[in-house]
């Protein structure tokens, strides 16, 4: 049963204290449990609710949950809310640092979503900035989830933390947080949530996740919802030795920029069956906000002169060839295209003379 469908009822009744202490302590001794087993010490992370969290023998709860299952206090990591510890900030300082006397993580979930400042963060004795799943959600088609869950991460680091971030449910979403070098990822997409003996087998076959790809040379990507154009492209850079992608939506695209190191885009202006944003040049400039590394070239049989200039002075779009286009004249922007994304972001500077 999913936390939204009882939590609240436990609080007004009054039982979620109960509730979370006996949640504690079977967290601890299932830990124990697993390392018994023979399996690699754990860290478990157990919620904690805000009333929980403000009941004056919080602290000897979780020490006597500790100490009854023979579990250190660094084999155990507690997660409060933004909303949590901004309720009363003083009390909440004061109990953290109790806990974290105890050997304790204590880890910031759902942060972003609540109404903290950045002065207030960097008092809180807090090991983990959790990324909320709304957040993660967008990051691979999305610049503004994409900008906060990267700011995140970076701010993350700045302080010494680790982040995490929740809800990963697809490969293009992990492969963005991989990019932004996130520490730790949780939801479906490693595993759905699983009853002990479930999660047992997963130690025992030891699953980890997909390794990332390694980069493949000169990645280009043709983005057109009509095969044929998207073959002859295929067939007339092959002499160039290009790997080359092709997708036939931007959304699919995208989902092939969050996967692959691709250097230059090729698309059509109007893609068929997306919505606005994919449309007049703002597939590319979406483009430019998630991988302003990525050079953007548009092609196309439409002659929208207004978007083309909106698209060349807002900087979506590197270059502009019509259809049917001159085959030297494409190959020759294309090969400009890559060079430039190599003087750009690639090249590095001379060390062992005079320039």
């Amino acid at each position: 049963m999913p936390p939204d469908r009882f939590i609240r009822i436990a609080e007004e009744s009054g039982q979620i204290a109960a509730i979370g202490a006996w949640v504690l302590r079977e967290a601890c001794a299932q830990a124990r449990r697993w390392t018994n087993a023979g399996h690699p010490p754990l860290r478990i992370s157990v919620n904690l609710s805000c009333h929980q969290f403000y009941q004056p023998d919080l602290v000897d709860t979780v020490a006597a949950a500790l100490r009854d299952a023979g579990l250190p206090g660094s084999r155990l990591d507690l997660e409060l809310t933004e909303g949590l510890v901004m309720e009363d900030v003083d009390a909440a300082l004061a109990t953290m640092h109790r806990l974290k006397a105890l050997g304790v993580s204590l880890s910031l979930d759902d942060f972003g979503t609540g109404h903290s400042s950045l002065a207030y963060l960097q008092r809180l004795p807090i090991d983990v900035l959790k990324i909320d799943r709304s957040f993660v959600r967008g990051i691979a088609d999305d610049p503004k989830a994409a900008a906060i869950a990267t700011s995140i991460v970076a701010l993350a680091r700045s302080l010494q933390l680790a982040v995490i971030a929740e809800g990963v449910e697809t490969e293009p979403q992990l492969a963005c947080l991989r990019r932004h070098r996130c520490d730790q990822i949780q939801g479906y997409y490693f595993s759905r949530p699983v009853p002990a003996e479930q999660f047992d087998q997963l130690l025992a076959d030891d699953r980890r996740l997909p390794a990332p790809a390694a980069p493949s040379g000169q990645t280009l990507l043709i983005v057109d919802d009509d095969d044929a154009v998207a073959a002859a492209l295929a067939r007339l850079l092959r002499p160039d030795g290009y790997r080359v992608l092709h997708a036939r939506t931007a959304n699919a695209a995208l989902g092939l920029l969050a996967l692959h190191d691709v250097q230059v885009v090729l698309s059509e202006q109007r893609l068929a069956g997306d919505d606005s944003a994919s449309n007049s040049g703002g597939f590319l400039a979406t483009v430019k906000a998630l991988y302003p590394q990525t050079i953007r070239i548009m092609l196309s049989g439409y002659t929208a002169v207004d978007a083309l200039i909106a698209a060349m002075n807002s900087g979506a779009v590197f270059r502009f060839h019509a259809k049917p286009w001159d085959d030297e004249a494409l190959r020759a922007s294309i090969a400009d295209a890559f060079r430039y994304q190599w003087l750009m972001y690639r090249a590095e500077p001379a060390t062992d003379g005079p320039p």
